[in-house]
């Protein structure tokens, strides 16, 4: 099978295009290197740099290489950013990915995996959380990530677009080629790896109001 993999250059991208190839499939990659790494890119997957707000150019990409399924991971994802500059994350993580998918519609491209996040669920009224939980994001990160789910569900109706939402909590790991390197690391594992090897001065812990004993 042909897969397009947007932000195929990322941390989970990298290694999905590393799994994907070695389960005999072909890899079309689609990464504009903010975040990404050309070092990460795999040497047998066909790369495109392109950005998801460059519709016709995705869509032209889309219609010369004809994926048969798209596993979405591109987008913007720092909740901090998110608070300063909504508007960014808006366009990228919505527009974008309607992007995206009328490219898919217009050469009948149907399955499309999506990488989504935990941050739709905000903060929840009980744990652990499961997928019937009620999704309620408290920054544009979050709320960004669950319009395009939205997005994708009327997709499904009107277009019969067939969407699988997958809701990271802290992805972690690695292959042997191939694993995290963010320019600015805001996830928890690695900040306190860095910690422990002495790279960082502390972890952070949020929060003061907790019904913990030291509020954290």
């Amino acid at each position: 099978m042909k897969v397009l993999v947007t932000g195929g250059a990322g941390y989970i991208g990298s290694v999905c295009v590393e799994e994907l190839f070695a389960a005999g499939h072909e890899v079309v990659v689609w990464d504009n290197l903010s975040e990404g790494h050309r070092a990460a890119l795999h040497p047998r997957a066909v790369f495109l740099h392109g950005d998801l707000l460059d519709r016709d150019l995705l869509i032209r990409a889309v219609q010369e290489h004809r994926p048969e399924a798209v596993i979405h991971f591109a987008g913007k994802a720092l909740v901090p950013e998110s608070m300063r500059d909504p508007s960014l994350y808006y366009r990228v993580n919505v527009s974008g990915g309607i992007n995206l998918l009328d490219a898919m519609v217009a050469v009948g491209c149907k399955k499309i995996i999506f990488s989504s996040t935990c941050a739709t669920y905000g903060l929840p009224e009980r744990v652990p959380i499961d997928e019937g939980t009620p999704q309620k994001p408290i920054n544009p990160y979050g709320h960004s990530k669950l319009i395009f789910e939205q997005v994708l569900r009327w997709y499904a109706q009107v277009h019969a677009v067939i969407p699988t939402c997958l809701r990271y909590f802290n992805a972690a790991g690695a292959s042997a080629e191939r694993g995290e390197d963010h320019r600015t690391e805001t996830h928890l594992i690695p900040n306190v790896l860095f910690t422990a090897l002495g790279q960082r001065p502390h972890v952070e812990v949020f929060g003061e109001q907790h019904a913990t004993p030291d509020g954290t």
